[in-house]
């Protein structure tokens, strides 16, 4: 977010206030990944290079970022239960990730290949995490698939 509005303020690209955060960092995304001048395009490049290598950490490190989802879950929504993540990333916009949920055939079919593959290696579903809260240790099952699409 600093990176964009440092940006936004050099180019004089609008910064408007009444937006959360969320939203404000989407808007100035795609206000600089728009701007056609050299200092954009480098900067959205960076931010993909960035974003991309995040990404293939965590999908070298898959035990990594389960704990971590479920130990940042919001205190209101805790539960250890069993879980099955889905991390979907657009290679080609990846800012708009989140749209590949609604690509239901496509996301079946990755689902099912990756399910069928979990009954060869059962032990790696096994995920241990500390809830900072309660101070307790839990024990569950739970597995994470990255799915990417790459056109």
């Amino acid at each position: 977010m600093t990176r964009l509005k440092q940006i936004c303020r050099r180019l004089q690209i609008f910064i408007p206030d009444d937006l959360s955060e969320k939203e404000l960092k989407l808007h100035l995304y795609n206000r600089v990944s728009e701007d056609p001048r050299e200092e954009s395009r480098v900067l959205i490049a960076e931010l993909r290079r960035i974003k991309r290598e995040i990404i293939s950490e965590a999908e070298a490190n898959p035990t990594e970022l389960k704990v971590w989802l479920y130990e940042n879950q919001g205190e209101a929504r805790f539960d250890a239960s069993n879980r099955f993540f889905l991390v979907l990333t657009d290679e080609t916009d990846i800012t708009n990730s989140w749209r590949l949920k609604r690509n239901i055939v496509f996301l079946r079919e990755r689902i099912n290949k990756h399910l069928d593959s979990i009954a060869l290696d059962i032990a790696r579903l096994n995920t241990q995490f500390y809830w900072r809260k309660t101070q307790q240790t839990f024990n569950c099952k739970s597995d994470i698939v990255f799915i990417n699409q790459t056109d």
